[in-house]
């Protein structure tokens, strides 16, 4: 889990989430926008259609959080909203960390260029 100050309130979350913009990554999507905040904040979204299974929907939302937070002092004052595809949970932690890392520093979604 992200701490409180690093979490997307519901009511942004849903203002996000209606967004249109979008960008697509491997495993997810990304909307993102600037926020006053001063912080980094984020949102993980694991759909019934990745799986029916809320154990599998737990574990790839638990993976995809941690890969975030171990860098979470490189992205830049932003709201993000990862919304995962059914092809996350088919794929191995080493493969998603490495596919996540390549898909911020092509997008420069982070302060410094390499993670």
């Amino acid at each position: 889990m992200f701490s409180q100050k690093n979490r997307i309130p519901k009511i942004e979350l849903n203002e996000l989430s209606a967004q249109k913009g979008y960008i697509s990554g491997g495993f997810f999507v990304l909307k993102t926008r600037e926020n006053k905040v001063g912080l980094p904040r984020f949102a993980v979204v694991v759909s019934k259609k990745v799986s029916k299974l809320s154990v599998k929907r737990h574990l790839i939302k638990r993976v995809f959080v941690e890969i975030v937070r171990s860098k979470m002092g490189s992205f830049k004052n932003m709201d993000f909203l990862f919304i995962l595809s059914p092809e996350s949970i088919k794929t191995d932690r080493k493969n998603l960390e490495k596919t996540t890392l390549e898909f911020f520093e092509k997008n420069k979604l982070t302060i410094f260029n390499n993670l």
